[in-house]
């Protein structure tokens, strides 16, 4: 990747993901970690929704060519869906870019992935258990999911080269 002085030239990504996450931390010339809480809580926000976006649109595509006969069992409809993705995406992103720079050591990196995450999953499984009493099994599944996925990649991430 290369990195000018008038801000971030992303060059071609390999996936979307990466190259949010990238510009996301590159913001043009200055690293994310160094810059104020309130302006990486914003960007925070703007690289969730730009995760939910991606998200939703599987999610519209799922709900279009889906038989209907099976989108009965999800007991949501596509807006409960967008709106779970939304919610926890900008809530997951506001408080990635606030606790960045607690992601300077691995373990920092990995708390705050699966911190980013949570909300994500705690949206997804109150979706899910909607007719149901939530229970502490869904926050538990919540949190395992969260550290599986969030913190793994909050590793992953923390272990690319800073440029």
């Amino acid at each position: 990747m290369e990195y000018k002085a008038c801000g971030y030239v992303p060059l071609p990504s390999l996936a979307m993901g990466a190259g949010i996450y990238d510009a996301y931390r590159h913001a043009g010339t200055r690293l994310m970690i160094e810059r104020p809480l309130l302006e990486r809580a914003r960007l925070g926000i703007l690289a969730g929704l730009g995760y939910a976006a991606v998200y939703s649109l599987v999610a519209v595509a799922v709900f279009r060519f889906k038989d209907p006969a099976d989108l009965a069992n999800l007991h949501a409809s596509l807006s409960q869906v967008v709106f779970s993705y939304v919610a926890g995406a900008v809530v997951g992103g506001a408080l990635v870019g606030a606790l960045l720079p607690i992601a300077r050591w691995a373990p920092g990196a990995f708390v705050l992935g699966t911190i980013g995450t949570l909300p994500f999953f705690l949206m997804v499984f109150l979706l899910i258990a909607s007719d149901a009493p939530w229970f502490p099994d869904q926050l538990v599944m919540a949190l395992i999911a969260s550290m599986l996925l969030g913190g793994l990649l909050g590793l992953f991430f923390q272990s690319q080269p800073q440029q």
